[in-house]
């Protein structure tokens, strides 16, 4: 909703927006930015599963539990958290990308958290 002085943002958003930004020690801009990058990553993925369905494939999560009774693997969610504590950065390439978007698991977990500003994606040479 536009204020009256011709702005984007409502006060109520501006006023978060700089609390986020000063509580992460960022700008205003880079909050915006993560979050439109954060937006757009959603979209895609959104669009990755609905191509995935289109096409009669199956998400890996159903494939998943089917393949393991859809049994938790708690320790390997244990070492996915602090896997994300350490890594700072990744090269991912196209493969990486059709995965997020087809199959989701840790290739969208990846895209997500680059779009969080988590960690670093850069493409191969």
């Amino acid at each position: 909703m536009a204020t009256n002085n011709g702005d984007l943002l409502t006060p109520e958003i501006e006023a978060e927006i700089q609390s986020l930004a000063k509580e992460e020690n960022r700008s205003a801009t880079e909050v915006l930015e993560a979050a439109l990058k954060a937006y757009r990553l959603q979209r895609l993925a959104a669009y990755g599963r609905a191509k995935t369905i289109e096409l009669g494939l199956r998400p890996r999560s159903e494939a998943h539990a089917e393949t393991h009774g859809g049994q938790s693997h708690s320790r390997s969610a244990r070492s996915a958290r602090r896997a994300r504590a350490v890594v700072r950065g990744v090269t991912a390439d196209t493969n990486v990308y059709v995965s997020a978007l087809a199959f989701g698991g840790k290739p969208l977990q990846i895209l997500e958290m680059a779009a969080q500003g988590l960690m670093m994606v850069t493409a191969p040479p």
